[in-house]
Order: C-alpha cells, then sequence, then structure tokens
C-alpha cells in the first residue's frame, strides 16, 4: 500500500473501513501514518498523524475513531565500557553504541578483530521476528543479514567468516551457522523432544564445539564436547535441569562453566576444556 525502503507495520484499520493506519521509519523516527484505501488500492500519498511514537502495540481503534496503543515496555540497548583488565574497575563508563531500531538491540558479540559487532535486532510488536545485524566500527554501517529463521544469541567463530545462533521455538530447534559475508544460513547441530542446546563454544582449530544441552523431561543438563568431524561427544559437566552459562577462555584451554549446585545455589566452575578436574 506504501512502497518504501523503510521499516513499516500495520496498526488498524479506521473505523469507515477506507482508511488505514500505519507505523513507519520513513522519516528516521517511528512515526503513525494514514493511508486512503479503496478497492485494496491506495489512494494519493500517506499522510503524517504523528512523530515519534516508537515501537507501540496496537489494541484497535473505537467507532468514534479513537486509537489505543501500548507504548514500547522493554528498552534494551548495546553499550560499550573500557575495562582495566587487571583490577577489572571500569576506566571510561558505558557509551551506547550508535545503532538504529533503538531500544530494540540485544545479544552482541565482538569479532575477534574487534572491527565488527554482531547483535539480534527486534521488529515490529506483532510478529516479533529478528533481524542478526554486523555493525561495523570504522563505517558505522549495520548490515542486516538475511534471515529465513528467528535466530538468536549470535556469537562469532574464531576465524571470524561465520557466526553461530541459536533458533527459536516454532523454526526447528538447534544450532545453525552463519556465513558473515553472504548471510547464508546453515544447520550445524538439531535438537530432540524438549531439548534445548546453546552457547556453542569452538575451538580455535575448529576441530571441536563445546555446547549446552539442557533436557527438561530428563531434568538433566550437560556440558558436552563434539567433534566436528566425527560427531563423537563427551560429556564435560553434568547438573539438573537449568540454563547454564559458559565461556571460552581466550587461548582456548580452559572453559568456565556457570551452573546450579542445588535449589538454592549457583557454582562458577573453571574446568579444562578437552575434559579433566
Amino acid at each position: 500500500l506504501a512502497p518504501h525502503p523503510a521499516h513499516d507495520y500495520p496498526l488498524a484499520w479506521a473505523p469507515d473501513g477506507k482508511n488505514i493506519l500505519f507505523a513507519s521509519k520513513r522519516t528516521g523516527t517511528m512515526d503513525a501514518w494514514v493511508i486512503q484505501v479503496d478497492g485494496g488500492k491506495p489512494q494519493g500519498a500517506p499522510l503524517l498523524i504523528k512523530s515519534d511514537i516508537g515501537m507501540i502495540s496496537p489494541h484497535g481503534i473505537t467507532r468514534d475513531g479513537a486509537f489505543y496503543y501500548s507504548p514500547p515496555s522493554l528498552w534494551y540497548d548495546i553499550y560499550t565500557a573500557t575495562l582495566d583488565p587487571e583490577s577489572g574497575k571500569i576506566i571510561y563508563p558505558p557509551e551506547k553504541e550508535p545503532l538504529p531500531y533503538e531500544g530494540h538491540n540485544v545479544s552482541p558479540d565482538w569479532s575477534p578483530d574487534g572491527k565488527y559487532l554482531v547483535y539480534r535486532s527486534t521488529r515490529g510488536p506483532q510478529e516479533r521476528r529478528y533481524v542478526t545485524c554486523i555493525y561495523s566500527v570504522e563505517s558505522g554501517q549495520v548490515r542486516e543479514l538475511p534471515y529465513e529463521l528467528n535466530l538468536c544469541y549470535p556469537s562469532w567463530t574464531p576465524d571470524g567468516r561465520s557466526i553461530f545462533a541459536k533458533a527459536t521455538v516454532g523454526d526447528g530447534g538447534g544450532i545453525f551457522l552463519i556465513n558473515a559475508q553472504t548471510g547464508q544460513v546453515t544447520s550445524f547441530m538439531k535438537t530432540e523432544g524438549k531439548e534445548y542446546i546453546h552457547s556453542p563454544q569452538i575451538s580455535h582449530d575448529g576441530k571441536w564445539v563445546i555446547y549446552v544441552k539442557d533436557d527438561e523431561a530428563k531434568n538433566l543438563c550437560q556440558v558436552l564436547l563434539r567433534n566436528i568431524e566425527t560427531g563423537e561427544e563427551k560429556e564435560l559437566e553434568r547438573a539438573p535441569h537449568d540454563n547454564h552459562s559458559i565461556a571460552l577462555s581466550p587461548d582456548g584451554k580452559k572453559l568456565a562453566v556457570l551452573m546450579r549446585a542445588d535449589e538454592n545455589t549457583r557454582v562458577l566452575k573453571v574446568v579444562p576444556a578437552t575434559g579433566g578436574e
């Protein structure tokens, strides 16, 4: 109805059935627009109704033309802070990265060379689709990767050529690999039943991957080491059902594991990346 390269999403039909209210970011901010429609075809250009409404959630229009909506309730932004690696203290306070769709950007991960930032950006309160984006520090430009699945929690592979991401529920669970240049998505690992796998950490030589598999039905959460070529797996840690977090050390020799010891206690363990005490 209103072709434009900016992000648009519908809000509501007007009571007369001849006008459609929609949101668009064509001016640089998310604004409310209306366009007249006759026989399914637009009549004239859209008319700006209200500027800077944000990513609102529409609830409909009354017969007398009152439009009801909810303002954005949750805002997420990505910040960068400079730390002293020895003391852990902040040298420079956090600064917000200049990314589009402010308030809807999460899950950042720096590329190995520090030149790019991959993150997830949320679109539209109705469809709630997720877009994997790459921000260039040098150019300041953001590139949106073509999407086929709602992928989340993106993280770089050590060679900086690919990005790991997890598929959300409804798209077929598992870990997927995104080519950072072409955006091509390929399946890396699939889940079955009520299994939930996440947080892949790949070795520097690219031969194996460590990941978390959480099975609610079995009340079991495992940290597993998988040989990428053969598919052979080795268990590094196990605990009752919980959302564990893991991180591989910069040299690739150790693994930090945050896991639940009992109902009221979480513990942080450091284990050899290939298994051991």
